[in-house]
């Protein structure tokens, strides 16, 4: 799009100011699914998502580099353009319907966290439990 626009100074900002928006988004969203994908590990999770995330990258770069070598730059945009397309593909199909899900319930989750962690005889409830005089 920005090759069409090259001559276009103004236009060339806003289309780039757009891109930068939206993709800017995108990892705060990733990690907010995967926090609600894993509640119970959140800390894993998300740590999962950063050590994919740098793999994608460096298997991306490698393998753009090799095109590049072998075809050119027009090579390597089609290998971008099609590992895009791919990408979109498996976020409107299965994986799409995943992420879209309800959150897991989140609130009976810290309901059993209480319990498993209140002192033998108590009632479970949270705070103080002792009888006050009136």
């Amino acid at each position: 799009m920005l090759a069409i626009v090259t001559g276009a100074r103004p236009l060339t900002i806003v289309l780039v100011a757009v891109w930068g928006l939206g993709f800017g988004a995108v990892p705060v969203a990733a990690q907010s699914w995967m926090a609600r994908a894993l509640p119970a590990n959140i800390e894993g999770g998300l740590a999962l998502f950063v050590s994919a995330l740098q793999g994608r990258l460096a298997a991306g770069s490698a393998a753009g580099g090799v095109i590049y070598d072998a075809k050119g730059p027009g090579g390597a945009l089609v290998l971008a353009a099609v590992a895009a397309a791919a990408g979109s593909l498996a976020l409107t199909g299965r994986a799409g319907a995943a992420i879209s899900a309800p959150p897991a319930d989140l609130a009976g989750l810290a309901e059993r966290g209480r319990e498993a962690s209140s002192p033998p005889g108590s009632t479970g409830a949270t705070g103080n439990t002792a009888q006050r005089t009136r």
